[in-house]
């Protein structure tokens, strides 16, 4: 009789040994069930990171310019032709024709050079030594090659096979002396590598801040919106296909790093959290780009996503205590699996000093044997995995004299190297499968675009292997709901009108010219339209639907949702580069993903005094939304302290849900404080949800997302008119 197990891979070294567990033989095939482990690993850490942060060591109060660089790094070839060996430019990335003729347009600047690697083509604008820049400054931002030549303005230089292709820069500049800058060119095509894989559209954003003429801060922030995206999508994918128990990230899987100098504000905002957070059972092993932000970061990423981290050998700063859980015990498809955790030594030398410093990573070969044999006595385990971003040299021999360990979950294959400068040599994929200490190893092939499936047999007879390849879909949109709420970057160029694959400001300011003011106001920060009185904004889009009927929409629908008596949310500033009726882009606009949903139960004195506290505080500044009104309240009339229609009983005990945000603002914090909220519920057939101890934390984003997608479901006009 047969045992299936399905494992979909990425970028993986597979081993396996012999099983301890036997399938009795009276057990029939329909008894027994399939399970499945996704798992991805990312050999580079930083160079496959989906957002990036760069800044100066100087900050200043109050700036007089701000220079914004939209550059698009690359673009992914195959999502818009199949030709396979071109990279043509869509027209989006040309300057619109009614700016150009704009007496704002002062340029074109200096041409920007373009380079490739293995993932993208990065079109950079050089710094020299005298730029204006600080020393400080410039030698985060520009770093040194081999050579010791000065390279880009990022930290990694990359070396090209491409011919060097010149790019132009247009300059807008408001009345008010804020720029922002929009690349074109004249060139439509430019050839590729014989084997290029994957390319991926990037978007990276630079800012100067100018003060007296002096440089304070260079920002620079990359977001990528191609492979990962659409492999998370293929993953999730799967889970609903074929309900498989647990995805492992081996590490480096974490697409976001942030790199900050001392005691500089933390933007760190990883797009592969929020895609996790939507998968049941995530467990993941730390690495270089997970480890990035800090301990304390990653523990907080990990646990507002779901993630459960775990580690052999990652230590605290004494050497003497595990950061995490050294392995992870799993029930899938009828068998016990444990995974063992292993983070790389090697990145030590890569990781922020800061961090290193608080962390011991410990010789793998020191425990691994003995975590192995502890497994197998106490618990029992039918199979054993090691997991880990560790070199396939490294390995390959812990898999050889590591007795007890049956697969191992790791980097590429012997043809494929990812190294820290992002290199790539092509091969082809072996034909046979190696073997060390009698064990066979399986390497898939570990271009980005693919992801292996193996399928393991297990009988009386031992445990079969058969492992084939496919691409992802080309056919997968990217669907903003995975992405970081875009307007975490605070000049946001997401539109509703933008192609999904290439998001890009330009195609809406071609199509509505009246916009370009509007825009430019939203480039510097205060085109904050609701609750300033824009009367441009609320006449062009009074007929589309206005921003309190969507207020009091995500209020009453938290209320409803929770079986609350009463809900406040923060009324948040409306971005106008959003044009068009209210969809999924909207509810990133208006919403944070880390709002979590909380429920108190307040006697009716408190309640009063929450409501009270609506019309006498305004919520503090926002440094990515700007001011924020007082919140909106459904259930309750404050001022005539009114709850469904009813005055307020002092000893009724009432139920108030509230945004995690809003109860964080001092004011209610102090009020609130006595009270223990519940934020964990679990959804019932009504589509509303209960507290419930073990059950998922509800995030505003999340929830107004699905209620808006099942409403357009039943009413297809829903939020147009």
């Amino acid at each position: 009789m047969l045992k299936h197990i399905w494992i979909l891979i990425a970028l993986v070294v597979s081993p396996r040994g012999e099983l301890r567990a036997q399938v009795p033989p009276d057990v029939t095939q329909a008894a027994i069930p399939q399970a499945q482990i996704i798992y991805d690993v990312r050999s580079g850490g930083v160079s496959n990171g989906a957002t990036r942060l760069r800044a100066g060591a100087l900050l200043f109060e109050r700036a007089e310019s701000i220079d914004l660089d939209l550059q698009v790094r690359a673009v992914d070839y195959s999502a818009f032709y199949s030709e396979g060996r071109y990279l043509f430019l869509p027209p989006q990335v040309g300057l619109p024709e009614f700016l150009a003729d704009s007496p704002h347009v002062v340029g074109p600047t200096a041409p920007v050079t373009v380079m490739a690697d293995d993932f993208s083509i990065n079109w950079v604008q050089a710094l020299e030594p005298d730029s204006g820049l600080p020393a400080s400054v410039y030698e985060l931002l520009s770093g040194e090659d081999e050579e010791g030549s000065m390279g880009s303005v990022w930290a990694n230089q990359v070396r090209s096979n491409l011919e060097p292709m010149e790019m132009q820069s247009a300059r807008i500049t408001s009345g008010s002396g804020i720029e922002a800058s929009l690349l074109f060119t004249d060139t439509e095509e430019v050839r590729l590598p014989e084997d290029p894989y994957r390319w991926e559209p990037r978007l990276q954003f630079t800012m100067s801040l100018a003060n007296n003429g002096q440089v304070g801060a260079f920002y620079s922030t990359e977001r990528r919106v191609g492979d990962g995206t659409r492999r998370l999508l293929w993953e999730r994918e799967q889970f609903e296909a074929d309900e498989p128990s647990v995805l492992v990230l081996a590490g480096d899987s974490v697409e976001g790093r942030s790199w900050l100098p001392d005691e500089s504000l933390n933007l760190h905002r990883g797009t592969t959290w929020s895609a996790l957070r939507t998968i049941p059972d995530v467990i993941a092993v730390p690495s270089e780009s997970e480890l990035a932000a800090g301990v304390s970061r990653l523990s907080e990423e990990a646990d507002e996503a779901g993630v459960t981290l775990f580690s052999a050998n990652l230590m605290d700063s004494s050497g003497e205590s595990h950061l995490f859980e050294p392995f992870v015990l799993r029930e899938l498809g009828g068998l016990t699996v444990a995974f063992i955790g292993l983070t790389p030594p090697s990145i030590v030398g890569r990781i922020d000093p800061k961090v290193a410093q608080n962390v011991q990573i410990l010789d793998p070969s020191a425990s691994l044997q003995s975590i192995v044999d502890d497994l197998i006595v106490h618990r029992h385990p039918d199979l054993i995995v090691l997991v880990s971003a560790m070199s396939r040299e490294d390995l390959t021999e812990l898999a050889g004299w590591a007795m007890g360990i049956d697969l191992v979950i790791g980097p590429s294959w012997p043809g494929v190297q990812h190294e820290h400068t992002s290199s790539v040599q092509s091969a082809t994929p072996p034909s046979e499968t190696e073997t060390v200490d009698r064990r066979p190893l399986l390497f898939a092939d570990a271009h980005p675009a693919q992801v292996g499936t193996i399928q393991l047999s297990l009988d009386e007879q031992g445990l079969e292997l058969a492992h084939r390849l496919q691409t992802v879909s080309q056919e997968w949109p990217v669907n903003l709901e995975w992405l970081e709420p875009v307007n975490h970057v605070r000049h946001d160029l997401y539109v509703a009108q933008a192609e999904p694959l290439f998001p890009n400001s330009a195609s809406v300011l071609a199509a509505h010219p009246e916009l370009a003011d509007v825009y430019l106001r939203s480039l510097r920060g205060d085109a904050n339209l609701v609750g300033m009185g824009d009367e441009f904004f609320l006449q062009r889009y009074s007929s589309v639907f206005s921003a309190s009927l969507w207020l009091n929409y995500v209020a009453n629908t938290v209320r409803r949702a929770l079986r609350a008596d009463v809900a406040l949310v923060r009324t948040t500033a409306l971005n106008s580069s959003l044009v068009g009726p209210i969809s999924e882009l909207f509810v990133n606009a208006f919403l944070s993903d880390n709002d979590k949903l909380l429920l108190y139960r307040l006697d009716g004195g408190a309640l009063r005094d929450l409501l009270n506290l609506r019309g006498t505080v305004r919520q503090a500044s926002d440094s990515e939304r700007g001011s924020l009104g007082p919140p909106t309240v459904s259930g309750a009339a404050w001022e005539e302290e009114l709850v469904g229609g009813r005055s307020i009983e002092p000893h009724a005990t009432y139920s108030v849900a509230i945004s995690s945000y809003l109860a964080a603002q001092p004011e209610y914090a102090e009020l609130l404080e006595p009270y223990a909220p519940n934020s964990r519920f679990r959804g019932d057939d009504t589509q509303r949800f209960r507290p419930d101890s073990d059950g998922q934390r509800v995030r505003l984003h999340a929830l107004i997302s699905s209620d808006l997608q099942r409403r357009r479901a039943e009413d297809p006009t829903f939020g147009q008119s």
